[in-house]
């Protein structure tokens, strides 16, 4: 096969996959709060992070013989934020956490809701991703928030109910992987 026809190829393979479709940088603009009380909250952090996919850290594990990877990209301090990332062939849902070096627990499952769409079981926060260039399997490489979307978590000793929250703004993007 000719060099023009195998790099044609390539685009449209691309194209078709989501790959090629971000227009603007691939930065995530979010807001870390600290939740005190039942209804207060206090700002730690606000800022843009680019997530272009160089600054991701990876850990390959299995579970049931089944490989997956915990992907995460730094927010601020020992802040940052990931995804639990599994191969399926009509991948139905998926995590989204944040954590810091203490002890703690985030879990944010988003269902299909249609195509490359989908929304938080817990807020009515949306998102669509982009998946690996392959028709074997879906794997989410890079996440786009449709919506304003709030992530809890559970942090410090042994506590019982949500301690913060992320807010990651509308528009961003978390790029799990290098752009293909």
């Amino acid at each position: 096969m000719n060099r023009s026809i195998t790099l044609t190829l390539a685009i449209l393979l691309l194209a078709q996959s989501g790959c090629a479709k971000s227009s603007k940088q691939d930065t995530l603009d979010y807001e870390l709060y600290a939740l005190k009380g039942s209804s207060d909250r206090v700002l730690l952090n606000k800022g843009t992070v680019k997530c272009d996919g160089k600054n991701v850290k990876s850990i390959e594990g299995s579970l049931f013989g089944e490989t997956f990877w915990q992907k995460d990209v730094p927010l601020w301090k020992d802040w940052f934020v990931g995804a639990s990332i599994y191969r399926d062939k009509n991948l139905s849902g998926f995590g989204l956490w944040f954590d810091n070096k203490d002890a703690g627990f985030s879990w944010n499952w988003f269902n299909r809701e249609s195509g490359r769409i989908y929304r938080s079981l817990k807020r009515d926060n949306r998102v669509e991703v982009t998946f690996a260039p392959t028709e074997e399997y879906e794997e989410i490489i890079a996440v786009e928030f449709l919506d304003d979307a709030v992530l809890t978590g559970r942090f410090g000793w042994l506590p019982y109910w949500d301690t913060h929250q992320l807010v990651i703004k509308k528009g961003s993007v978390l790029r799990l992987a290098l752009q293909h």
